[in-house]
């Protein structure tokens, strides 16, 4: 059992005594095992001493066998040999009863080394049995001592980690426990088990990757059903940074402003400076688009605001950090304790400037069972200018239902069906009311479609295709409206775009790439199923003990923020930009002429 640094000098600090009794118990069960080892590794020499003594033996009486064997042979082929002439006999008598006598003790010493050696092997596979028997004695006396010794340490480590929970804190040990150096030193379990001392608040950073398949509100609709690389843009830099760190990394080259600011957006060079001026103006730096507002890096507390940040629904990757990170090491404003607010859950942190935070400070939630392409990790097909393409078949069927006049029929029979309220199945009061919902558009309906059966069990998608079919009908409804509609239905059942025509689970994609680029692979990473990131962030903190929460004014709940070091750069930047907008559209008067 690895202990990590910060819990071993706890116990130094807290629990030398009971640390020094149960090192004295180690010691004590570890000489009992050298005593067990040692008698048992006695008595395995001696046998093996034995073994190999008796394996010569064996050899030896093999070979004495086979000499004897082989002149036994001679002698009866001298006897067989004998002339049966008158004269032979009178001569070879004496000869024959000479063999005969000969043969007689060369039988005997036959039958004795066949003997021997066949004792010899008996022997041999005792003594192999009992080395057999000394090696599972010598595994089980090693194996109880391992399981003793490590009883021994999670009982110690069990009563330390019960004190670690309880003990109380300074800020200074807030400070060095919670700085970004620490962080990203320790492993996944180590920072859940550092975190059962403090309050366990985090804030979260959700990333763009994938295709942003939905938008959470009008003002930030960029790049929508496109395909983003954020994430692995944030990896390869190893730093989580703000928009304005972003725009600086080239140190604000003209190029590099004019594409960071998409120049080509203002009518001119007075709207594009107007704009710079409000920016950085002292007054506004407290409100949206403003430079302090670039410059920090956004988080929402307690929850994950995939709806307005995410990319792909039920695929969602995200940073999460510790409040008491944020607290402890940087300037803020907003609220580190409490969830919720939607929209409002907006939390500004400014980091360094061009260092940003470090990925491996905090833990990275990827998602497990979503079913990706093999190639780009996206729910959906991908064309070649990075769009994901429209679902033309579920869009036509969609239009079909609201040509005809079963939408009405199933509108009535649908609410008439008892706690079928819900617009999701999971969130249906009785189980039957589904499968009542399921049967009427199945078999009293024919509806067999699954895309279209799913999208009709969905009671509010049902509501939107009656008002959408009503208007329809009373000639109150344009066809930008219809397509509006029709859009919303597929977009929020998932089925708007193109399913990739093979796919794998969303970790193993991840698992490849990150087998091919271990460099940049995150140092803690929680592979999450369902789909739901706040979900998935609350269970990891539910599975690892993770309740304890912050006293009113642990955590500074209005603003941590220093206005002059926010704004520490404005100057060289407003200057830059300025500069920037000059040169672009003198370049393009000059290209018009």
């Amino acid at each position: 059992m690895k202990i990590p640094n910060f819990f071993r000098e706890f116990t130094k600090s807290q629990s030398e005594e009971e640390k020094k009794q149960y090192k004295k118990k180690m010691k004590k069960r570890g000489e009992q095992y050298k005593e067990e080892q040692k008698d048992l590794k006695l008595e395995q020499r001696r046998k093996e001493e034995k073994l190999a003594n008796t394996e010569q033996e064996l050899k030896d009486f093999r070979l004495n066998l086979k000499k004897s064997e082989r002149e036994l042979q001679e002698l009866t082929k001298q006897l067989d040999g004998i002339n049966e002439t008158a004269l032979s006999k009178i001569l070879g008598i004496f000869k024959i009863k000479a063999l005969e006598s000969e043969i007689k003790k060369g039988k005997v010493n036959f039958d004795t080394f066949g003997f021997e050696a066949e004792s010899a092997e008996i022997t041999i596979d005792e003594l192999k049995r009992a080395l057999d028997d000394i090696q599972k004695q010598l595994k089980k006396s090693r194996d109880g001592v391992e399981k003793e010794t490590s009883e021994i340490m999670i009982d110690f480590f069990e009563r330390e980690r019960k004190k670690w929970e309880d003990a109380p804190y300074t800020p200074e040990e807030i400070g060095k426990n919670f700085s970004e150096e620490h962080l990203a030193s320790l492993s996944l379990n180590d920072y859940a088990l550092l975190m059962k001392r403090f309050p366990s608040e985090m804030v979260t950073h959700v990333t763009r990757q994938g295709v942003r398949d939905h938008v959470g509100h009008m003002w930030h609709n960029l790049g929508q059903d496109e395909y983003h690389n954020s994430f692995i843009e944030l990896i390869t830099d190893g730093r989580l940074k703000s928009v304005m760190s972003i725009r600086m990394k080239d140190d604000m080259s003209h190029e590099a402003f004019i594409k960071a600011f998409h120049l080509d957006r203002f009518d001119d060079a007075k709207e594009a400076h107007e704009y710079i001026d409000r920016e950085t103006n002292l007054n506004n730096q407290g409100t949206q688009s403003s430079y302090a507002d670039a410059l920090s890096i956004h988080f929402a507390a307690q929850e994950v605001a995939d709806t307005y940040y995410g990319a792909e629904t039920g695929n969602e990757i995200f940073v999460v950090y510790p409040s008491l990170h944020i607290d402890s090491q940087y300037y803020y404003r907003g609220n580190l304790r409490e969830g919720g607010g939607g929209y409002w859950n907006d939390q500004w942190v400014w980091a360094n400037e061009e260092n940003g935070m470090d990925i491996n400070a905090g833990m990275v939630f990827i998602p497990s069972d979503a079913q990706v392409d093999p190639e780009n990790g996206s729910q959906y097909k991908i064309d070649k200018e990075g769009v994901a393409k429209r679902d033309v078949d579920n869009l036509e069927s969609l239009t079909a239902l609201i040509e005809s006049d079963i939408i009405e029929e199933l509108f009535e029979e649908l609410c008439a069906v008892e706690n079928v309220r819900s617009s999701r199945r999971g969130m249906y009061t009785y189980e039957s009311d589904f499968d009542k919902a399921k049967k009427i558009i199945v078999e009293k309906m024919g509806i067999s479609d699954i895309t279209m059966t799913n999208i009709l069990l969905d009671y509010t998608s049902v509501v939107s295709l009656g008002s959408l079919r009503s208007r329809k009908v009373n000639q109150h409804l344009e066809q930008r409206e219809l397509d509006a509609g029709l859009d919303k239905i597929l977009r929020s059942n998932q089925v708007i775009f193109e399913r990739p025509d093979k796919t794998v689970a969303s970790v193993e994609y991840w698992e490849n790439y990150f087998d091919e680029h271990p460099e940049i692979k995150p140092s803690k990473i929680v592979y999450y199923k369902g789909g739901d990131p706040t979900q998935a962030l609350q269970q990891w903190k539910r599975d690892n003990g993770l309740s304890k929460k912050s006293e009113p004014g642990e955590l500074q709940q209005l603003e941590k923020s220093d206005t002059e070091k926010i704004t520490k750069g404005m100057d060289r930047y407003k200057s830059l930009a300025h500069d920037a907008i000059d040169k672009y559209f003198d370049s393009e008067q000059q290209d018009a002429a």
